[in-house]
């Protein structure tokens, strides 16, 4: 999977931009997000912290699952990181599990 990528498929909210380089060792991830609701603007706002942290190779948040899904490199970041991110613009994070 390529940087900018979920499951295969391009993500135009993940894409770090130009310098976004290829990270071969990632490890997969995916955190509840509480009370994030059906509407898509909570979901784009965590994509769009998430995809500018370091580390984060790709992220995908589903407003019907209230779950984020982020593959990262664990030599830059780890899952609580991530999840507190989530907790920094506004939402609840559960505890984050291995996808």
């Amino acid at each position: 999977m390529r940087v900018g990528q979920v499951s295969g498929f391009a993500h135009p909210c993940l894409s770090r931009g130009s310098d976004a380089r290829r990270v071969d060792i990632k490890r997969g991830l995916q955190i509840p997000v509480y009370d994030l609701g059906c509407g898509g603007a909570g979901a784009t706002t965590i994509e769009r912290e998430l995809a500018t942290t370091d580390g984060v190779v790709s992220v995908y948040v589903n407003p019907a699952t209230e779950t984020a899904y982020v593959d990262y490199d664990p030599a830059e970041t780890d899952a609580w990181t991530l999840a507190r991110v989530i907790e920094q613009v506004g939402y609840r994070a559960g505890r984050p599990r291995g996808a």
